[in-house]
């Protein structure tokens, strides 16, 4: 189970940095074309699956553990 739940470390460091990045977007005052927005949302999205598929298997292995 430790292993399902370390996997994670890596893309919740990303989504961090994602959420920086939208941070520094979302208060400057230069134009950011809807593109660029776009992208960071499909790699948001296919983030999140990633994040939630490792999620519900770290749940799996642990309802497992306690039987």
């Amino acid at each position: 189970m430790f292993s399902a739940v370390s996997d994670m470390e890596e893309r919740v460091r990303d989504l961090v940095g994602f959420a920086q990045a939208l941070c520094v977007f979302g208060s400057s005052s230069t134009y950011i074309p809807p593109k660029a927005v776009h992208v960071l949302a499909e790699a948001l999205e296919a983030l999140a699956a990633r994040l939630e598929t490792q999620w519900e298997l770290a749940f799996k292995l642990a309802a497992e553990a306690k039987q």
